[in-house]
């Protein structure tokens, strides 16, 4: 059998990788037990998942995008931008790092409809706080 030599960019590539397979691995055995707690969020934030052709810690990615979102004075209306961005990123992940992508954000006991009318709800407020006429007594 052939010996084969490996560069140190090799060995550091497969030191990679084998970190990369326990850590995700790791994180599937956490989530077995509890995808909603603070230790799955937690842990789920330092799992790589495959993004724009590379890994990158799902934190990192959640980061990228909540930072694009535009600010807003009202919560709920930036929180529901944000998991819209959040749903988007995940239409073109794999299965697996979806997942981990929205138990990192927090969102994977969220629904869409649950946000929008959070959203809804507090633009109204907002807006009649504002705009009603007031009432003396």
């Amino acid at each position: 059998m052939p010996h084969v030599l490996l560069t140190t960019e090799d060995r550091e590539w497969l030191a990679e990788q084998k970190q990369i397979i326990a850590t995700r691995f790791e994180f599937l055995l956490q989530s077995l037990r509890s995808h909603y707690s603070q230790d799955a969020i937690s842990f789920a934030r330092v799992v790589p998942i495959w993004h724009n052709h590379r890994y990158i810690q799902a934190e990192a990615v959640y980061q990228d995008i909540s930072e694009k979102v535009p600010g807003s004075q009202i919560f709920e209306q930036w929180d529901y931008r944000v998991f819209q961005d959040v749903m988007r990123a995940c239409d073109k992940l794999s299965s697996f790092d979806a997942e981990v992508l929205l138990i990192a954000s927090g969102y994977s006991a969220s629904s869409d409809a649950e946000l929008a009318d959070a959203c809804a709800n507090a633009v109204s407020e907002a807006y009649d706080d504002l705009y009603r006429e007031p009432v003396f007594d």
